[in-house]
């Protein structure tokens, strides 16, 4: 897993740059477009929920990327130094199964956001 990670981190660091700045550019270009907080027009709405998903999987990335990935690494190389106590072995088992449901979390937010893209170009 961490030899994947190490390949597509940056990867997945681009795609976020990309994200911001193409919704920048279409919102500026957008008719539809008046204000993020104007929660008057449909469009504006969508938006701005496609704009606190995107959030949360940036946070969500870089969390896992700098906090969890990390203490999993470390609670790893504790494992492997020391003799295995069950309850560090079954907190480094706990802290993956979550890294990866985090990774299932950003696949399906990831997918709602390309929904709400097709219903923005749609309206």
């Amino acid at each position: 897993m961490k030899e994947i990670t190490k390949r597509f981190t940056p990867i997945a660091n681009i795609s976020i740059l990309v994200l911001i700045f193409t919704g920048v550019v279409i919102a500026h270009y957008e008719k539809n477009f008046t204000s993020v907080l104007d929660f008057n027009k449909t469009w504006n709405v969508i938006l701005f929920i496609k704009h606190l998903l995107v959030a949360l999987m940036i946070v969500t990335h870089f969390y896992r990327g700098l906090i969890l990935n990390p203490k999993i690494g470390r609670l790893s190389s504790q494992v492997n130094e020391s003799q295995v106590t069950p309850s560090l072995s079954s907190q480094v088992v706990k802290l993956q199964k979550f890294s990866l449901n985090l990774v299932k979390t950003n696949f399906v937010l990831g997918l709602i956001v390309l929904l709400f893209t097709g219903i923005l170009s749609s309206l």
